[in-house]
């Protein structure tokens, strides 16, 4: 009985939220759709609303500092894993010696400081 409750009134809300007051913290119920199928043969539609939900829900965990609830979930992955994801994201998770050279002098270190910095 409970569960409908929380679900008819988490309906009216518009981030799916409810905030309960008690003696300490208040307590925040959010609903979430329970999926059918497994993301990878979910309709785009049906993924756009997913990473909706769950960017609600992060931000009610962090308190409006998504960014660093998001690092820290990549920390907690394996490096295999952590790999992987940035991959599939297309994004660059290793940088070599000539680029980080090349990264270095772009952003104004002096000669001198770059002098021992070839091959690291």
């Amino acid at each position: 009985m409970a569960s409908q409750v929380l679900s008819k009134l988490a309906a009216t809300s518009p981030d799916k939220t409810i905030s309960i007051p008690t003696d300490g913290l208040p307590k925040t119920f959010v609903q979430i759709t329970r999926p059918h199928k497994s993301s990878e043969s979910a309709s785009r539609k049906t993924l756009k609303r997913r990473c909706t939900e769950m960017s609600n829900v992060r931000q009610i965990m962090a308190k409006g500092e998504t960014s660093v609830l998001l690092r820290n979930e990549l920390d907690y992955l394996d490096s295999a894993e952590r790999e992987l994801l940035l991959k599939q994201a297309g994004i660059i998770s290793h940088i070599g010696a000539t680029q980080a050279l090349a990264l270095k002098a772009g952003i104004g270190m002096p000669w001198t400081a770059l002098a021992g910095q070839e091959g690291a």
